[in-house]
């Protein structure tokens, strides 16, 4: 195991420990999974059958990603747990969120490396974007030109 894989590997147990060492500080008694995926599009996710919060090892690899930040979105996560579904970002979920020291955020911001992401999109007047996915027109929001795709990943 090199030394870049083993400090990721301790990074994900430790955001694993926090977890549950905030479930804990908060008082949440619900049975809730956690695990870590390899999305790209979001930082964490909460799913309601079963209980289950994963948090993303690209968020969690970050370079830009801070501990609090980490900690934000758990709560974040958790707080869905807590109103349960259906409520998405309404104001039940924000008054608890709020209520057990979220931001109450709903975006975790961008974390992603530029070369964790699919595609660069490239506008004739200088504009470069980098995207996960591409519809089939793309067209620069600054200068209404028709975008260059190239596949990177």
């Amino acid at each position: 195991m090199s030394f870049h894989e083993h400090s990721t590997n301790i990074k994900h147990k430790k955001t694993t420990l926090d977890f549950y060492r905030i479930k804990k500080r908060i008082g949440c008694e619900l049975d809730i999974l956690f695990t870590i995926n390899d999305c790209k599009k979001n930082a964490a996710i909460c799913y309601d059958n079963p209980l289950e919060i994963q948090v993303s090892r690209y968020f969690i690899d970050s370079s830009v990603t801070t501990v609090e930040k980490i900690e934000d979105v758990i709560l974040h996560e958790l707080a869905h747990a807590i109103v349960g579904p259906g409520n998405g970002h309404n104001d039940t979920w924000k008054d608890c969120a709020r209520e057990i020291g979220c931001t109450s955020d709903v975006c975790a911001g961008p974390f992603l490396k530029k070369k964790d992401y699919n595609y660069v999109l490239t506008c004739p007047d200088g504009c470069d974007i980098r995207k996960l996915r591409v519809k089939k027109l793309n067209i620069c929001s600054k200068h209404r030109k028709v975008l260059h795709v190239v596949k990177i990943n």
